[in-house]
């Protein structure tokens, strides 16, 4: 691989769309196993990739080896 970590984040979500929720998501293993995936579990989920880039951003901008761990900052 090369060229910069940051700019291949940046390549990859330039123009990045969240794929839509499928209705038939496979379900888990274990008889009676549901998986539900709703409006607000979308709007968490786009909550939390806003957040992330700007972290990613900054933790590779500070890492020397241009490698990042983003860690929930504590309230």
């Amino acid at each position: 691989m090369s060229g910069s970590p940051l700019k291949k984040l940046d390549s990859a979500l330039s123009g990045w769309r969240p794929p839509e929720a499928p209705d038939d998501i496979p379900q888990g293993d274990m008889p009676g196993d549901k998986v539900w995936i709703g409006p607000q579990s979308v709007e968490k989920a786009n909550a939390v990739f806003r957040a992330l880039p700007p972290l990613l951003r900054g933790a590779l901008a500070a890492s020397p080896c241009e490698r990042a761990v983003v860690v929930r900052p504590r309230a």
